[in-house]
């Protein structure tokens, strides 16, 4: 590619570019016009919004992790499949209604409360492609989130719409709704379970879209307060820790979050958390070896503790899992907060909301636009090859028929100059279909032409800023821990994190450096001598480093020469 391209703003022209010439030049050929459909939307769903899919098993608690997310009891929650549909949370100023998309007929406005006919096994959730529900909250100013139906679904229907959604199915209409979703936050229970690494292995290898991998997924251990464990904080994190070892690079990262633990801390009163304060002042052998035994022995009359049965049934009415209740109070013996103002932050803290939106934010929604554009991209190099592919068939089918006539007309001259005047038509007829071969060929190979050029423009894009994410996730790992603390920097700066323009990514200049040239070859020799001793991943990364030094080099050449 002549120009090189640092900045996601130089990314947005190239892909306005191929959304405007690709589907004519596919259009040209019945070979290819079947892949129009496929480009021919690219531009709109590069500048749509940011969406988060959600996905799971059923009753792994998906909804009630939107809820924490959001603040808000938007998702339907309960102990049966009560998301029978996709439901898509947008940002809007009426969450009074919501708008059904059916299969076979066109879109609606419904009141919220007549979502209850969608529960479960529902004819109304079968003819229902997804729906769209909307409220002001805050993080829905960030990104709308896809709350899906149960993977393993007891109810077949419910996990065809979510198999749809991912892309599971190859057709044209789970393709186009799946390929919407930007990131996946795979939501996990805290028990082992041999069908959640199959899915997850499936999905990855086999049916992963394009645009998503390891820098826009992640998976969350949910309500890890149900291990058994004398420390479940610990336990949680150790079992987050394996699960992220076991699955690898298949997403960027496992928390452990518990939904139950974030609603209490935002939604309980002052005088709950005072409660749980005075409780925890409980003798020790009463508290843990009787009260918290079970959420049938919690209500025991005890003259020792702090609290009356009555306001120990009350704290038991709250609607906490007695999981996530017992968690709280072991939190307030064991840390002593000092009142219950301090114990609402410690189990907000605890419960890692908090962390998981930061997550968020720092791998997705600050990547929010590069990631769209990447996926934009991936997505519109796809159907180039397959094109590319089909011309260069075409065009062999085209020119081995051109060879043919070549040999038919030969025959005919010769039949002609041998008197057999009747064939002088034919001669005429296939001398006449041998120039629309010709042209037909030109044309091929013009098309195909192009399409390359533009779609080698494009994986070009990908390929380096695919290369600048990975590079980033890296230098956040262990394994970038050797480096030393200059190259470290530099190839942060490289790949993009102190900014993605030229300027930002372009080495510091040091005493001595005539001009930023010689900033970048200095800062090469550098980056090719760690890459000489290197293995591996960092190998790699240490070339992509150095392909982008080569890179800025030529960018600032060109910009001297034209000052000459």
């Amino acid at each position: 590619m002549g120009v090189h391209v640092f900045d996601f703003a130089d990314i947005q022209p190239v892909v306005d570019s191929f959304c405007e010439k690709i589907p004519r030049l596919l259009a040209e050929h019945s070979v290819t016009a079947d892949l129009v459909s496929r480009v021919v939307n690219l531009g709109e769903q590069a500048s749509s919004p940011f969406t988060v899919a959600v996905v799971g098993q059923m009753r792994v608690g998906k909804s009630s992790l939107i809820n924490a997310l959001l603040e808000k009891d938007l998702a339907q929650t309960g102990v049966t499949e009560t998301t029978a549909t996709i439901n898509w949370i947008r940002h809007g100023d009426d969450p009074s209604v919501v708008r059904v998309h059916w299969k076979e007929k066109p879109a609606e406005l419904i009141h919220r409360e007549a979502l209850q006919d969608w529960s479960g096994d529902s004819s109304k959730a079968a003819n229902t492609r997804f729906i769209e529900l909307f409220d002001d909250a805050a993080f829905l100013k960030v990104a709308s989130i896809v709350d899906t139906p149960g993977l393993r679904s007891v109810i077949d229907s419910h996990e065809h719409a979510t198999n749809e959604f991912l892309g599971m199915k190859c057709d044209s209409e789970s393709r186009q709704l799946g390929s919407q979703a930007d990131a996946i936050v795979y939501v996990l229970m805290p028990v082992a379970r041999e069908k959640d690494d199959a899915f997850l292995a499936t999905f990855c290898d086999q049916t992963q879209l394009p645009g998503s991998s390891s820098f826009n997924s992640l998976a969350v251990l949910h309500k890890w307060e149900t291990l058994e464990s004398d420390d479940q904080v610990t336990a949680g994190n150790e079992k987050a820790q394996r699960i992220a070892k076991a699955l690898g690079e298949s997403v960027s990262c496992v928390i452990p979050v518990s939904a139950p633990l974030a609603r209490a801390a935002q939604c309980l009163d002052a005088s709950h958390w005072d409660s749980l304060v005075r409780l925890a002042a409980t003798p020790e052998n009463i508290l843990t070896d009787d009260l918290l035994w079970s959420d049938a022995d919690f209500v025991d009359e005890h003259s020792e503790c702090t609290l009356s049965s009555s306001e120990r049934e009350e704290l038991l009415g709250l609607g906490l899992p007695w999981p996530s209740l017992k968690l709280i109070i072991t939190l307030a013996f064991r840390e002593k907060p000092s009142d219950g103002e301090s114990l609402r932050e410690l189990v907000n803290a605890t419960g890692r909301i908090g962390f998981l939106r930061s997550e968020l934010d720092r791998r997705f929604f600050a990547r929010s636009r590069s990631l769209k554009l990447l996926s934009t991209v991936a997505k519109a190099w796809e159907p180039c090859r397959l094109a590319e592919i089909r011309l260069r068939n075409k065009r062999k089918d085209v020119g081995d028929l051109l060879v043919s006539s070549e040999g038919l007309l030969a025959v005919l001259q010769d039949r002609i100059q041998a008197g057999d005047d009747d064939l002088s038509d034919v001669r005429r007829y296939v001398s006449t279909t041998q120039d629309a071969l010709r042209r037909e060929h030109k044309s091929l190979t013009s098309v195909l032409q192009q399409i390359s050029h533009e779609a080698s423009t494009l994986k070009s894009i990908y390929e380096d800023f695919s290369g600048d994410l990975a590079g980033l996730e890296w230098l956040g790992s262990d394994a970038a821990k050797p480096l030393s603390e200059p190259l470290h920097n530099l190839m942060g700066r490289l790949f993009g994190r102190s900014g993605v323009s030229a300027v930002d990514r372009a080495p510091r200049m040091a005493e001595g450096d005539a001009e930023m040239i010689d900033a970048i070859e200095r800062n090469l020799d550098l980056v090719t001598d760690a890459r000489t001793r290197s293995k591996g991943e960092a190998k790699q990364i240490l070339g992509h480093a150095a392909e982008r030094l080569e890179q800025l080099a030529n960018h600032y050449e060109n910009i001297e020469q034209e000052s000459r």
